[in-house]
């Protein structure tokens, strides 16, 4: 890289970070990786305390669906492409899949993947667990992200990782009275720092 292009090359290694699960600083980004599989963490079970064995029972559910939409979404971004079944997932799994697929044009555009390595998400906890008389339910997932085991490349060229090791970022979940369940938003925090495992 010369020039320009260390410069460029450095404004989208920190934009990146906006551009996670489904773009846009609101921090929701899918942040996918394509030999990763399925994210594990095991949430202490501390957060159990005070709720009821329906919340917990949820918040498991939805914790469930949120690792096997990171499994997926991984994929997409690790690939990079702007397809059809890529929208498809969107559609399927997010409240505001407009602004996903929008993002991941413009990461074809610019020739942006992003590959994550198992663990990226260290711990993942759910802070509020709320069920309507309906069975419907809104479920706030807490985790702490391991910057470390994700790579961002443009036009397959590795690009620098930010100074943070690692943040934290807010998943939240919606289930419909039907069992759906669509990610609603995340946001991510570059400036909380957590603890890896």
């Amino acid at each position: 890289m010369q020039g320009s292009e260390v410069v460029r090359g450095a404004a989208l290694a920190g934009a990146l970070v906006c551009v996670l699960v489904m773009t846009g600083c609101s921090g929701e980004e899918p942040e996918n990786g394509p030999s990763q599989g399925t994210t594990t963490s095991t949430p202490s079970a501390a957060w159990e305390d005070g709720l009821s064995d329906e919340q917990v029972d949820i918040a498991y559910e939805g914790m469930d669906w949120l690792n096997a939409y990171d499994s997926e979404a991984d994929a997409i971004y690790a690939e990079g492409k702007a397809t059809p079944e890529a929208k498809e997932f969107f559609q399927d799994h997010l409240t505001n899949w407009a602004v996903a697929w929008d993002g991941l044009r413009q990461r074809e555009a610019s020739g942006l993947t992003t590959k994550k390595q198992s663990g990226w998400n260290a711990e993942t906890t759910p802070s509020s667990v709320v069920i309507a008389a309906d069975g419907a339910a809104d479920v706030t997932v807490t985790r702490c992200v391991d910057a470390t085991k994700i790579e961002h490349f443009v036009q397959d060229e590795l690009q620098p990782k930010p100074e943070v090791n690692s943040y934290t970022q807010t998943a939240e979940l919606v289930r419909y009275p039907d069992g759906r369940w669509l990610l609603n938003v995340i946001n991510t925090d570059t400036e909380a720092a957590c603890v890896t495992s």
